[in-house]
């Protein structure tokens, strides 16, 4: 049977780039955050079958971030 997850990163959005570092270092993170969960849940095979970015503003401190995440089909 078939479970579905997000695994999902949120870092400040500072404007316009083009710094591929910046880049980068979000992948690194999803990476990251895929492999523990791989790990923790002896995953036998997964697919990703969605990826999105999401603007979030947060009011209480007139600051917005950005929402990564990726949505995985996956099976124990």
């Amino acid at each position: 049977m078939k479970k579905y997850m997000r695994i999902s990163y949120a870092f400040m959005a500072e404007g316009l780039t083009d710094n591929i570092i910046e880049d980068d270092v979000v992948a690194e993170r999803l990476n990251q955050k895929l492999q523990l969960f791989l790990d923790a849940n002896k995953v036998k095979s997964y697919e990703i079958i969605n990826t999105e970015t999401s603007t979030i503003s947060y009011k209480s401190t007139n600051h917005n971030y950005n929402l990564v995440s990726m949505h995985l089909a996956y099976e124990l």
